[in-house]
């Protein structure tokens, strides 16, 4: 059976039951190829990680059989064949089988210009409806005394997916992949001419550049990247190698540490410690001076007073 839905829409998928199992016994999942999209297993909920806050089960579906799954957000990532399948004594039971396929909607791009803006010199480029086929290079050119000369040049990327992260100094993000697909990861710094391949990924391997490689792990649908510098702050874009559709963009502004290196830190520590030691030692050494002092001027006034005349 294929099921067909435009992008960003909802689909539910049918799968039922005839006999229900115990609520001990239940363990149904349902299956993106051999990714993980939605998993209940007695009374709890798995989330596969790129289908979190998209997928659901009926409320109350597991006492009438029916686990059917709908999806909502449709992604390109989406498509493929979704199996819902059942555990029971080391088994594995399929239920249903379907495929899916996500269509864009086939409303074409609009692209003008407004005339007002062109009575006040501008004539910044509009496009609505946009597709995946629309990202490229747009050039604006004009003919000034019969020459032909560019006045900008704008990169446009068309994503399902775009995430603004900030991340610390030294620490570790996960980069979504959002599709089971081949992609390629590249990298634009925020200050750069021109981007960077970072890894090439197809099912569980990958090849990464010299500058990655020592430093990134695949984590189920995602990409680890380790140990973040301020060179990493940028762009990093997920473009499936076979469609050339870029699936996601994620945004990275990594902060600077507030201070110098853990070794440098420890250092100012001690010595901070041991300057407020040596200030409390001086203090309680001053009071017990004081006390001192103040207890043998009593006795020389006692002995003062008993002295006999």
């Amino acid at each position: 059976m294929v099921k067909i839905v435009n992008l960003g829409g909802s689909i539910t998928l049918p799968c039922k039951l005839l006999e229900v199992p115990p609520v001990e016994q239940l363990d149904v999942c349902w299956m993106l190829g051999e990714h993980l999209v939605i998993r209940l297993n007695r009374d709890q909920i798995i989330y596969g990680i790129s289908y979190r806050n998209r997928t659901k089960l009926p409320a109350g579906g597991a006492s009438r059989g029916d686990f059917s799954l709908t999806i909502t957000h449709t992604q390109h990532g989406n498509s493929g064949v979704y199996r819902c399948v059942m555990f029971r004594e080391e088994q594995e039971l399929k239920l249903a089988e379907l495929q899916l396929s996500v269509e864009v909607p086939h409303s074409p791009s609009t692209l003008f210009v407004r005339t007002d803006r062109i009575l006040q010199d501008d004539i910044s480029l509009e496009l609505k409806n946009t597709q995946h086929e629309d990202q490229g290079v747009y050039n604006c050119s004009f003919v000034s005394s019969k020459a032909f000369r560019n006045s900008a040049q704008i990169n446009l990327t068309v994503t399902d997916n775009m995430i603004w992260l900030e991340a610390g100094f030294g620490s570790s993000v996960l980069l979504p992949l959002h599709t089971v697909s081949p992609v390629i990861l590249s990298f634009l710094p925020d200050r750069g001419n021109g981007s960077v391949r970072v890894c090439e990924v197809e099912k569980e391997q990958m090849e990464c550049g010299a500058a990655y490689s020592h430093r990134t792990d695949l984590q189920q649908d995602s990409l680890e990247l380790r140990m973040l510098s301020m060179e990493d702050s940028g762009t990093f874009s997920v473009m499936e190698r076979e469609t050339q559709c870029t699936v996601s963009v994620l945004f990275i502004q990594v902060v600077p540490p507030s201070t110098g290196p853990p070794e440098e830190n420890e250092c100012g520590r001690k010595i901070t410690n041991s300057v407020i030691a040596v200030v409390i030692v001086v203090v309680i050494a001053v009071i017990m001076l004081r006390w001192w002092r103040q207890r043998q001027f009593t006795e020389e006034q006692s002995a003062e007073i008993h002295e006999p005349l």
